[in-house]
């Protein structure tokens, strides 16, 4: 009666009340509740027809709804809750996110301000550049890691690197650019450091470049989308050797 009044105050009037939990599976209470602000028709029952639903709420009638089984809709209610993160089997990425990374250097696609000279290469080099790992509009499978692979390398005579910190990006802009530079629309998330103290020597491999040797380690990140943000980790031959959360904004 409360809440009709006021509805009632504000030109507004109740179309219906759903009866649910133990209380509301009494007829009893249900046929009080018809005599009082309803007709006497048949109990109406939930169906997945639209039409059926809007056919029986034509009119100004006030629709008193007793679902099957009332008593256990909180407990119903409370498995969806529950189940609600493993419905949701994908998401859709707002934004661009990224890692910056060196490249060999390219006149016709790198800016002159990132060229510098590789010693462990012994070429020409860009820094500043990135390479989008996910890209906005992407579907991203929910609690699955999606894998990228990088290398980490350093002179054959210096001593191996006791961590790693790959710099994450985030990116508003329309279309994602090819270089960092700090902007209103793209910055840097987060980075994400690594202790490498854990990780065996035998990922500290040997290899060769322009008929000259170095050290690299070859490492995965991995991304994880869950309901709150996003999840990175760094893994070295499928154990993850360090993590950071990025929560949503």
């Amino acid at each position: 009666e409360g809440p009709r009044n006021t509805l009632a105050e504000h030109g507004e009037t109740a179309r219906g009340v759903i009866l649910v939990g133990g209380f509301g599976q009494s007829n009893y209470l249900y046929k009080c509740l018809k005599q009082r602000f309803a007709d006497e028709d048949r109990p109406p029952s939930y169906t997945s027809s639209v039409d059926e639903v809007a056919t029986q709420s034509e009119g100004s009638r006030f629709i008193v709804l007793q679902p099957d089984n009332p008593w256990t809709a909180v407990v119903r209610g409370a498995v969806m809750s529950g189940l609600q993160n493993d419905l949701v089997i994908s998401r859709k990425a707002r934004r661009f996110y990224g890692v910056v990374i060196v490249e060999t250097w390219d006149a016709n696609k790198h800016s002159l301000k990132n060229k510098y000279w590789c010693s462990v290469y012994h070429e020409w080099r860009a820094r500043n550049q990135i390479t989008w790992c996910i890209e906005r509009g992407q579907s991203l499978p929910v609690k699955k890691p999606v894998l990228f692979n990088f290398n980490h390398k350093w002179d054959v005579d210096e001593e191996s690197p006791t961590y790693v910190s790959p710099k994450i990006i985030v990116s508003d802009s329309v279309y994602a650019p090819i270089e960092y530079e700090k902007t209103q629309e793209t910055r840097k998330l987060c980075r994400l450091l690594t202790c490498l103290s854990n990780v065996p020597r035998e990922h500290f491999k040997i290899a060769y470049r322009n008929g000259h040797p170095h050290r690299k380690l070859s490492y995965t990140i991995g991304v994880v989308v869950d309901s709150g943000g996003l999840n990175f980790d760094l893994r070295v031959d499928d154990i993850v050797y360090g993590q950071i959360r990025a929560d949503y904004e």
